[in-house]
């Protein structure tokens, strides 16, 4: 990708006097984002045992029995919803008839998140004057396209699928109310410890922070809880 750029930006480094600043936009364009599509079906069966033992961890939580069970078929069938659906999110596209095609409203694409980081390091080339070359070497030093950054998103896309999973299977067996359960390797204070401190809340409500649903932040190794109430027990007609 570096080389990419360094091809379609030979003025970056400003020649004496010159204050127009590179098109950056046009930049962006040429590089060949779909080569990241592949990410979509390689992500996707990571994602889908991940929220289908979600989905079993629940039940068994609850000594309730998935023979024959249609909440837990029903829980199942949308945890691999949810993990098809997420797996093309995660580079901007969605799936329709089997084939990735755009999607403008995905959220938290990470194609979108390195546009924007290529974004600021060309403007930030251009105010420094870098060269081309230079450039293409903080391209490839950054942690946009680091391991660091490989291993951080694997980890937070795969609570989120635990997660969703989880809060899926609560709202199928009539849970109302969710709270979080601190991870002990949390050490220090952040908006994991007033979630915590809020206790039970309902279930669709964001925790304190905003966030909707953990993980809250990068690397939050915290659990969501979902509150099923109990069975009523029948009264006896003896």
């Amino acid at each position: 990708m570096s080389r990419v750029i360094e091809k379609y930006l030979p003025g970056v480094h400003k020649a004496a006097g010159d204050t127009t600043p590179p098109d950056v936009e046009a930049i962006l364009a040429a590089i060949d984002f779909s080569v990241w599509d592949a990410l979509a079906s390689q992500m996707k069966p990571d994602l889908e045992a991940t929220a289908q033992e979600a989905v079993t961890t629940v039940f068994a939580t609850l000594n309730l029995s998935t023979e024959g069970s249609d909440l837990f078929n029903l829980s199942d069938t949308q945890a691999l919803e949810y993990a098809e659906m997420r797996s093309a999110e995660l580079v901007g596209k969605k799936w329709v008839d089997g084939v990735l095609v755009d999607n403008p409203s995905a959220q938290w694409a990470i194609t979108e998140t390195t546009r924007e980081d290529l974004r600021e390091m060309i403007g930030q080339a251009f105010a420094e004057q870098w060269t081309p070359a230079q450039l293409a070497r903080h391209i490839d030093e950054s942690f946009t396209f680091s391991a660091g950054r490989a291993e951080m998103i694997a980890e937070t896309e795969t609570a989120f699928a635990q997660t969703a999973a989880t809060v899926q299977t609560g709202k199928n067996l009539g849970a109302t109310t969710k709270s979080l359960s601190m991870s002990n390797l949390h050490d220090i204070d952040d908006e994991c410890d007033l979630a915590q401190a809020a206790g039970q809340i309902p279930i669709d409500d964001p925790f304190p922070g905003g966030a909707l649903h953990v993980p809250l932040h990068p690397r939050c190794c915290c659990v969501e809880m979902v509150h099923v109430p109990k069975p009523t027990k029948e009264p006896d007609n003896d």
